[in-house]
């Protein structure tokens, strides 16, 4: 959810005021202007955030090892799990590999339509695209309704329990915010903008109380936690507010173990690999987003397709390529290292801010005698920087 937020909230400040204004004048309403300002310029952000989204759960590991460890008796293990255990843990690296080749076409189908609607709406005309050229523009409005629905009816079919349970609730918020909106919107026609006002910050603060009291509990648990002592932790003895407090934790951190030098590490391997990604990431973005060249819509779900691969499986070939190269045991592994994982994410990132940009301002700079490289920088570079400040605090 705050992944979710956060791009949202980047892809909207790409959103030029005057559209809004011009469609207040107009007469359109809130949730008019919702559906017929935001969304349409929220879509590539909408489509490149819940694809990588989705890539991201799927091949999540972590998480289900530290929870379940794939347990009881399999029944919660994900297939990067199952990957993990031939490969690393059984030492079956063909087994491990042929899992994950095995699951690489579920998601290769849906990448290649997202990446063509991409394109397509992006306004880059795409070598070989006189088939797509041919599709009624209701046919490219509906595809990826279809491909909702037929993925909707395979979640429905593999897992009915968990899916109805999801189903009940996204209703449930949805029905929530559609009468909030519907509230709002008729107060306004009536012309009552006080009250209108008065239940738009009152859902606001409803659901950010909400969202906060989901996502920050967590975090509360560990600021709390941090200063209990082990007594307390082992016994479960108040749990929500520790009695008493104590920062022995923080004394035996600093005095007994190298914790400044780690912290150092830290910094330096994520500053260094982040400058790297960013760089990167920014000119294969704006060349997906804007560029026409031969092979650029394999590219692009190569690109797509190297984040789908589980990050556990990936470190066998890369540690076996640092001892190739004798940079194992140092922070340059590190720094090579974490580009090729941050790399996909942060292009396929920027991709959908790039091509959210009206595409007049970059041709209007360069009928004016700008360069395509200035108008880059200039234009372009200036025009995301909501997602590229999002790139810069990625750990």
């Amino acid at each position: 959810m705050p992944f979710f937020a956060v791009c949202f909230l980047a892809g909207l400040k790409a959103i030029p005021a005057d559209q809004y204004e011009a469609a207040a004048i107009d007469g359109a309403s809130s949730w008019s202007r919702f559906v017929h300002v935001t969304l349409p310029g929220l879509r590539h952000v909408i489509t490149v955030t819940v694809t990588l989204s989705s890539i991201w759960t799927f091949n999540n590991f972590d998480l289900v090892w530290l929870l379940t460890q794939g347990g009881p008796g399999d029944v919660t293990a994900p297939y990067v799990l199952v990957a993990y255990s031939k490969a690393i843990l059984q030492l079956q690296y063909g087994a491990g590999a042929a899992v994950t080749l095995v699951m690489l076409p579920v998601i290769g189908g849906l990448v290649f339509v997202l990446v063509r609607l991409l394109r397509q709406d992006s306004g880059v005309k795409l070598p070989g695209r006189t088939r797509a050229a041919r599709w009624p523009g209701a046919g490219r409005k509906v595809l990826p309704w279809i491909v909702t629905a037929m993925v909707t009816g395979l979640l429905a079919w593999a897992s009915p329990e968990i899916f109805w349970k999801a189903a009940v609730v996204l209703g449930v918020i949805l029905l929530i915010v559609a009468g909030i909106g519907r509230v709002v919107s008729v107060l306004e026609d009536r012309g009552g903008r006080r009250a209108s006002s008065l239940v738009t910050n009152l859902g606001s603060g409803v659901a950010l109380a909400g969202l906060l009291a989901f996502v920050l509990g967590p975090l509360y648990w560990i600021a709390v936690t941090a200063f209990k002592s082990e007594g307390q932790v082992v016994t479960h003895d108040n749990d929500l507010w520790p009695t008493p407090w104590t920062v022995d934790q923080f004394t035996a951190l600093f005095t007994n173990q190298p914790f400044g030098r780690w912290y150092l590490n830290t910094v330096l391997v994520s500053a260094a690999s982040t400058a790297v990604a960013l760089v990167c990431a920014a000119l294969a973005g704006y060349a997906l987003a804007r560029l026409r060249f031969r092979g650029a819509q394999g590219f692009t779900v190569t690109v797509l397709l190297t984040y789908v691969m589980p990050g556990a499986l990936l470190f066998i070939p890369l540690y076996q390529l640092l001892i190739g190269v004798r940079l194992t045991d140092s922070l340059w592994s590190l720094v090579l290292t974490y580009p090729t994982f941050t790399i996909p994410f942060a292009t396929w990132l920027l991709t959908g801010y790039f091509a959210s940009i009206p595409i007049d301002l970059e041709e209007a700079a360069l009928v004016d005698g700008a360069t395509r490289v200035q108008a880059f920088r200039r234009v372009v570079l200036p025009w995301p920087s909501p997602a590229c400040w999002r790139l810069r605090c990625s750990p």
